[in-house]
C-alpha cells in the first residue's frame, strides 16, 4: 500500500473525522494542505447534516466557548451514573447548558407511547428541574417535529417553527410561536430510546451546527447510559421483589413457630390432663399387689399390659 492510499484508506474510515470531531486542528490543518483532494472527496461522500469541517466543531468551538475539556465532563457525567432518575436530570441539564436551550424536555419511549421523563429551563444562571406536565403531549410540545426524528431517526433543526413549512401548522407552534427548536434522537444499537427536546425562543438559528454535533456525541453516550441504568432498575427491582419475597416467607415461617408453640402448650396441657384422669380412674400399684391372683407381666406409668392372668380357684 502507497503511501497516499493509505492516508485515504485512514481518512475514509475514522483518524481525519476523529481528528476534525474532535477539534485536533494543527493536525486537521497539515492534512488538509497536504492531500486536500482526500478531504474533498470525503465531504462529498458525506451527508449535508453530518458534515463535519473545521467550520463546525474547530472554529465554532473557539467562538461559541466550546472545549473538549468541558465536553469530556459532560460525558462522563453521563457515563458515571448508573441511577436512572439521577441520570434523567442529569442529561436533561447537560443537554441545556451544551446545546444553549432555554428550555429541555426528554422523552423516551415505552410501549408505543412517548412518555416526559425530565423537564429543565434555564432561570438566571441556574439550570433547574421542572414539574413534568400531565397535560397531553400535543398541548406541551410540538409532536409533529418529534414524530418526524423518530420516522427518520435523524436530528430537526428549526431556526424559526413558525416559518417551517413542514412544522408551521402544528397546534403547538402555532399557539406559541416559537422560534428556535431541536430535537434529537436518542439510538442504541439501532433501536430508538426517547428524544431529546430543547427550545429557545429568545432569538433564531440558536441551534448552530457545532452545538448539534456536540448534542448528537452526547445523545449517543446517554443511549448507552440509559440502556444500563434502566437494566440496572430492572435488577434493582427483581432484587426488591425477591426480598419481600424472602421477608413475606420469614413472616410465614415466625407465624407457624407460633402456632406450633402454642399447639405443643396446648398439646402438653391435654396430655396432663388425660394422665392426670388415667392415674384417678386406673387402679394404683399398690391396689393392684392386693388383688390375690393377679399376674402382671408390665407396667409403666399409667399404661398396663397384662401378660397373663389367672384365676386361682
Amino acid at each position: 500500500m502507497t503511501k497516499l492510499s493509505f492516508y485515504y484508506t485512514l481518512f475514509k474510515g475514522t483518524t481525519a473525522y476523529c481528528y476534525i470531531r474532535w477539534g485536533a486542528k494543527a493536525k486537521v490543518k497539515d492534512l488538509e494542505t497536504r492531500y486536500p483532494q482526500f478531504f474533498a472527496k470525503i465531504n462529498a461522500q458525506k451527508p449535508a447534516e453530518t458534515s463535519l469541517t473545521l467550520a463546525t466543531i474547530t472554529s465554532s468551538s473557539n467562538s461559541e466557548g466550546f472545549d473538549l475539556a468541558s465536553l469530556f465532563k459532560a460525558a462522563q457525567a453521563i457515563s458515571s451514573e448508573i441511577v436512572l432518575s439521577e441520570l434523567l436530570a442529569k442529561l436533561i441539564k447537560i443537554a441545556i447548558e451544551n446545546a444553549g436551550a432555554e428550555t429541555g424536555y426528554l422523552l423516551l419511549k415505552h410501549s408505543n407511547t412517548f412518555t416526559i421523563e425530565a423537564v429543565g429551563q434555564v432561570e438566571g444562571d441556574n439550570i433547574t428541574l421542572s414539574l413534568i406536565p400531565h397535560q397531553p403531549l400535543a398541548e406541551v410540545l410540538p409532536m409533529s417535529v418529534i414524530n418526524y426524528v423518530e420516522r427518520t431517526q435523524k436530528s430537526a433543526v428549526l431556526n424559526n417553527a413558525t416559518t417551517e413549512a413542514i412544522f408551521a401548522t402544528d397546534p403547538y407552534i402555532v399557539a406559541h410561536q416559537k422560534k428556535s427548536i431541536l430535537c434529537t434522537p436518542i439510538i442504541n444499537q439501532g433501536r430508538f430510546m426517547g428524544v431529546v427536546y430543547l427550545e429557545n425562543n429568545l432569538a433564531e438559528k440558536v441551534f448552530t451546527p457545532a452545538r448539534i454535533e456536540v448534542l448528537k456525541l452526547l445523545s449517543s453516550q446517554a443511549a448507552i447510559s440509559l440502556e444500563n441504568a434502566q437494566l440496572y432498575q430492572t435488577l434493582e427491582q427483581k432484587v426488591e421483589e425477591r426480598t419481600a419475597q424472602l421477608a413475606q416467607a420469614n413472616r410465614e415461617i415466625l407465624l407457624l413457630n407460633e402456632r406450633l408453640k402454642v399447639e405443643n402448650l396446648r398439646m402438653s396441657a391435654e396430655l396432663d390432663v388425660t394422665r392426670r384422669l388415667q392415674q384417678m380412674i386406673l387402679p394404683k400399684q399398690q391396689e393392684l399387689e392386693s388383688i390375690e391372683g393377679l399376674e402382671i407381666a408390665g407396667f409403666m406409668g399409667v399404661h398396663l399390659t397384662f401378660a397373663n392372668v389367672s384365676q386361682k380357684s
